[in-house]
Formats: structure tokens, sequence, C-alpha cells
């Protein structure tokens, strides 16, 4: 594998996410800045399951590295230069695959991170020509901070129904939740 050395391991890391989440379609082209500020931010939870998005998030530096068939060295030097903490965007770009393997058939992993979380959370008209990016921080931080109403409004999942408290669910019940709520979501690509 040739990388441009003009570039850094994580940029190319970055552009791998960015194409992972079918920014390269027409309707996603517009989000530039709204992904590289989740790119910046860095994932911290409160429900201790929710661990394991970091881990995911964490995890798609490992499946970049195998996808991009890395020699031993070019991996070493990947993880000495990506030192930084998980990111919002890593974390919400692992939990979309997670959910599309688990619950469809798509292939489409930027299916739910556009089509559920950018939109519940409130973000879909955040693109580069109507950013805001103290109103995108604030967002992002309430949602880390879990202050969102029992339904989930503000989070990445909310619902019609109160069976169950979102504000104190962790993010894979949470999606299970929903699932079974809106299961047209089965067939999303």
């Amino acid at each position: 594998m040739a990388f441009e050395r003009k570039k850094l391991y994580t940029e190319h890391y970055y552009e791998w996410i960015v194409g992972f989440l079918g920014v390269r379609k027409r309707k996603y082209t517009h989000y530039k800045k709204l992904l590289r500020l989740l790119w910046d931010i860095p994932y911290t939870w409160i429900i201790p399951d929710d661990e394991n998005r970091y881990l995911d998030g964490y995890g798609l530096r490992s499946r970049f590295c195998f996808e991009m068939d890395m020699t031993d060295r070019q991996y070493r030097e990947f993880y000495t230069e990506c030192t930084r903490r998980v990111s919002v965007l890593e974390v919400l770009a692992a939990f979309s695959r997670r959910t599309v393997d688990k619950f469809t058939m798509s292939s489409f992993y930027g299916a739910f991170f556009w089509m559920i979380f950018i939109d519940n959370l409130g973000l879909t008209d955040c693109r580069d020509d109507n950013f805001d990016e103290n109103y995108v921080t604030e967002v992002i931080n309430r949602w880390l901070e879990m202050d969102f109403g029992p339904n989930g409004e503000g989070s990445l999942v909310n619902f019609q129904s109160d069976e169950i408290d979102i504000s104190v669910t962790d993010l894979w019940t949470a999606m299970n939740y929903y699932m079974r709520e809106h299961p047209e979501m089965e067939e999303i690509d």
C-alpha cells in the first residue's frame, strides 16, 4: 500500500472514515465542517456499558489498518501517530456499522449515521453553508452528558413510547428498543 507521505496516517484514516460513511454520495458532500468537528471532539461516556462504544470506535483503527493492507512497519507508525483519544466521529461510525450489521441487510454503514443519528441529534441542517460550531458543540456535549429527556429527544435515538428511559440507558440497549419500535429501519439502504 502506498500512502502519500505528504499526509499523515491520521489524515488517511479520517478520509477512510468519511468514505465509510458515504460522504462521497452527493447529498452528504456539504457536511465537511460537521464531520471535522465530530472528529475533533473526544468521545466520553457516563453509563459504564457505553465504554463498549469507545472500544468499537477504537476498533475502527484496526479495521482501517487491515483494509489498507498495512505492513508491520506502517501499522506501528500509524499507532505511534494516532495516539489521540477516540472521537465522536469514530464512535458514531463504528456504532453505525454495528447497528447495520446486526439489524439490516444493508452494506451502507452511513445510513444510520445520517438518517438516524445526525437527524435525531438535530444536526441535519448543519451543512457547510449553515454551520454553527457553537451549536454543534452544545448538541454533542448535551448528548455525551446524557442531558436529554427520557424519550431520547436530543440523543441518537428517540422513542414514541415510554417503555424505556433512554437518559439512563446505554446506547446498545437503546438501539435495540429503537429497532423494535421502528422495524421499517431494517429495510434502510
